[in-house]
């Protein structure tokens, strides 16, 4: 199985300080869904401290993650996929917004939505492969798509 990055190609955003200090310990705590078909025993967290510009200057992994709470997964429906022009967007839950990124981990489109529907208009994205990701009361979620 091929590891997965929570939050898609950007991964979750967070901030430890404005200046880490060498040598300085530090801690960050955060919340994220996890898929239930996962092996919580082969959960790891990676942190990476970035420079203004984007470069790695360091990186590493967690060997101990405190706790991991049973959530439920959210699912929603995109059809018709392979789209042409439009695809619709349903979920149980009410709808947040919608971020849909390119192969290359860029954020391509992004609508805010407050309904449990939505049809987005895929004739101002290039044929190719996307990541849909909705975000709602209960987290994200996301699916491949493919416009033609």
């Amino acid at each position: 199985m091929w590891p997965e990055i929570i939050g898609g190609f950007d991964g979750v955003d967070g901030i430890l300080l404005v200046l880490a200090l060498a040598g300085e310990t530090y801690s960050y705590t955060f919340e994220t869904a996890i898929n239930p078909d996962w092996d919580l025993n082969n959960i790891e967290a990676i942190g990476l401290l970035l420079a203004d510009n984007g470069f790695v200057i360091n990186a590493a992994k967690s060997e101990h993650l405190v706790a991991v709470n049973q959530v439920e997964v959210q699912s929603f429906k995109l059809y018709p996929n392979p789209a042409k022009s439009f695809v619709n967007i349903e979920s149980e839950n009410i709808i947040q917004s919608i971020s849909v990124y390119n192969n290359m981990g860029q954020m391509v489109l992004e609508t805010q939505v407050g309904g449990t529907q939505y049809q987005l208009n895929t004739t101002v994205l290039n044929n190719g492969v996307y990541f849909d990701n909705i975000i709602n009361n209960k987290g994200v979620s996301s699916k491949t798509l493919i416009v033609e």
